[in-house]
């Protein structure tokens, strides 16, 4: 019988899809006791680290993308001229 969990998985359901449910149950216990050895302690797994930057980084693209758009709306808008400014110029 293979020692890895995987395998040990695999042949538990095709215990089971043969309808030997004794061994399919024994063998898909081993799997899980295997299984859950392997993961001890556990991991951060590799991608969660780039995820992160990821979604940081899109957030501050949002964050600038939308200043940018007030700033150009905010120029693009007619902009009315006060009395004192006119006075002062005249």
């Amino acid at each position: 019988m293979p020692n890895r969990g995987e395998a040990l998985d695999t042949l538990g359901w095709v215990y089971a899809q043969k309808g030997m449910l004794g061994e399919a149950e024994e063998t898909l216990k081993q799997a899980v006791a295997l299984t859950q050895s392997l993961h001890w302690p556990p991991v951060i797994p590799l991608q969660l680290p780039f995820l992160l930057l990821g979604l940081l980084t899109s957030l501050v693209q949002a964050f600038v993308f939308a200043l940018l758009t007030t700033i150009y709306l905010a120029l693009m808008l007619p902009h009315e001229e006060h009395e004192e400014s006119a006075v002062a110029h005249a």
